[in-house]
């Protein structure tokens, strides 16, 4: 074999070798295209994987400070607020008063309270000139009305010259009705003279007579028998001149959540202004 021979067959062998090598290469490259490619498609065409949402943080538990409750003993908050039950005496002093004669002064005591009460869904009155009885019941189908039995008088008391020591009277307008934290007025008597026939079987606080509306004076002429009532202005002293009578409410017959108004939720509120202050009566 000569040397031309020798090198056609080494230069067709580096051929072959280079070939090879291209080949290898060239697959190489293609494989990595291939895989981009199929990533970039799956990619597009898959459906993600959907990020999971994370829980929410809870909230942490408002935990409710206790409400202390503070009582307090139901005698000693009558105390502190000048309360009463029915039948105890509210009263007060007034020093050197002056007589109805203008010679002299003495001191006057006056003494008032709550003896009795009745709650009623309406009540009658005996009509003297139709002789029958007559139906009254509250503007309100949802009231209710409130009597409440009052007795007032005043006395004097010490040495003093002064004669017939006397004070001004305080009527209904004095009282008014408290249901929780609401106050409901005395109403107006338009008719004084009209005998209520529930109060037949009642009695003023001496147990003398039937009680009329507090503040007046039921009188009967004599020869007519016509009965009229008189307003009185003066309260006289001695318990014979005392100011008794009834006192009329409407109240409703629920409180703002529902529950009935009755003696346990009910006070009665007396207003003396600068003689006798403020006070209150619990309804038994």
């Amino acid at each position: 074999m000569n040397d031309f021979e020798t090198r056609q067959i080494k230069l067709g062998a580096l051929t072959i070798l280079l070939f090879v090598l291209l080949l290898v290469i060239f697959a190489l490259i293609t494989s990595g295209c291939v895989t981009a490619s199929k990533n970039a498609y799956h990619s597009i065409v898959d459906t993600p994987t959907p990020t999971p949402t994370p829980e929410p943080t809870p909230e942490p538990e408002v935990t409710e400070a206790p409400v202390v409750m503070v009582t307090e003993d139901p005698i000693a908050y009558m105390l502190r607020t000048n309360g009463y039950n029915m039948r105890q005496w509210h009263q007060w002093f007034r020093a050197d008063v002056q007589g109805i004669n203008g010679e002299g002064t003495k001191d006057l005591h006056t003494l008032v309270t709550v003896y009795d009460y009745k709650f009623m869904d309406s009540y009658r009155w005996w009509s003297v000139s139709w002789a029958r009885k007559f139906v009254v019941k509250p503007d309100d189908r949802a009231d209710q009305f409130l009597f409440v039995f009052v007795n007032m008088y005043s006395d004097d008391a010490g040495d003093g010259r002064g004669d017939d020591v006397r004070q001004y009277g305080m009527g209904c307008d004095h009282f008014s009705a408290q249901v929780d934290g609401r106050i409901y007025q005395s109403e107006w008597v338009e008719y004084p003279e009209r005998r209520i026939t529930e109060f037949d079987d009642f009695y003023t606080y001496d147990h003398v007579q039937t009680p009329g509306p507090y503040g007046f004076k039921i009188v009967q002429e004599a020869g007519s028998g016509v009965i009229s009532a008189q307003q009185l202005e003066w309260l006289m002293g001695g318990r014979s001149n005392s100011w008794d009578g009834w006192c009329a409410f409407s109240l409703p017959r629920e409180d703002t959540e529902g529950n009935p108004v009755n003696a346990t939720n009910t006070k009665i509120l007396g207003n003396f202004g600068n003689l006798g202050g403020q006070c209150w009566w619990k309804l038994e």
